[in-house]
């Protein structure tokens, strides 16, 4: 193999694992079951208020910002997944350095309109995490020290932050975007339902048949 082929190559076996990659996060999110068990998550977690708005561009609230917001903030995107299976959701991705840490950020958009993000950070050490969670208290919570695992944060425009250390360090963000959840949830509720039946019917098949 020549050295060219080798780059082009190389280049094929990068863009297939990075295609693969996305594709096993689109797989992730496909039947919104994800945003349902987020919003399941912070519902047994206890409530902390803060007074400061959690916000994300200048003079937009979490739930007026566009992809174009976005862009126009972050640059162009590593990779966009447009989820046709439920409404029009399209989740950018990007892979960034916040600070000093590596970071893989996902904006999440329903019909164009923000509704949740995260910060995912990989290969923390216990500094790095004590770092990151002194910065969310001194921001939103006036420097007090409470377990950031077992709360949620919430502004006046209730918007919540959670944060995650199960398997990678995790901040995430559900905007108060009322009609990106509502039909979010009604959508996954109709399609239990639509499964429902459909075993039932298959049970049946099989009852008769065997």
């Amino acid at each position: 193999m020549t050295f060219i082929s080798q780059i082009f190559s190389t280049k094929k076996s990068y863009n297939y694992t990075r295609y693969y990659y996305y594709e096993m996060l689109s797989d992730k999110y496909r039947d919104g079951q994800f945003y349902s068990d987020a919003i399941n998550n912070f519902k047994t977690l206890n409530k902390i208020e803060t007074d400061t708005e959690i916000s994300l561009v200048d003079n937009k609230k979490l739930q007026e910002i566009r992809i174009k917001d976005i862009v126009k903030k972050y640059g162009k995107f590593n990779y966009k997944i447009t989820n046709e299976d439920l409404f029009e959701i399209d989740i950018l991705f990007y892979k960034l350095k916040l600070g000093k840490h590596k970071t893989k950020l996902e904006f999440h958009f329903f019909e164009n309109t923000l509704f949740f993000y995260t910060y995912t950070f990989s290969h923390l050490n216990a500094e790095d995490k004590n770092e990151i969670k002194q910065i969310i208290q001194k921001k939103y919570l006036e420097e007090k020290t409470l377990n950031l695992f077992k709360n949620y944060i919430v502004d006046k425009n209730k918007n919540i932050i959670i944060l995650n250390e199960n398997i990678d360090f995790s901040i995430s963000y559900l905007c108060n975007n009322k009609i990106a959840i509502e039909k979010i949830l009604k959508h996954i509720d109709l399609k239990k339902v639509e499964n429902e039946t459909m075993d039932k019917r298959y049970n049946k098949t099989l009852y008769k048949r065997l």
